[in-house]
């Protein structure tokens, strides 16, 4: 089973935790790409994550 963590992102310009994800997507390499905006003073950044187990093709499937 896969754990899976809440974390607070905080803005690396004002370290404001008032942050919005803009966009997400996924990369060939599995990890989730997305970008936020600072809710308090407008800076721009993405945060990466990755999947730390693999699971198995049977029980996960995308759909595009």
């Amino acid at each position: 089973m896969t754990k899976l963590s809440l974390q607070v992102v905080n803005c690396p310009d004002c370290n404001s935790h008032e942050t919005k994800v803009v966009n997400t997507y996924y990369t060939a390499h599995g990890e989730i790409v997305r970008q936020r905006t600072c809710k308090e003073c407008s800076f721009k950044f993405a945060t990466i994550a990755s999947m730390e187990e693999t699971l198995s093709p049977e029980l996960f499937k995308v759909k595009v």
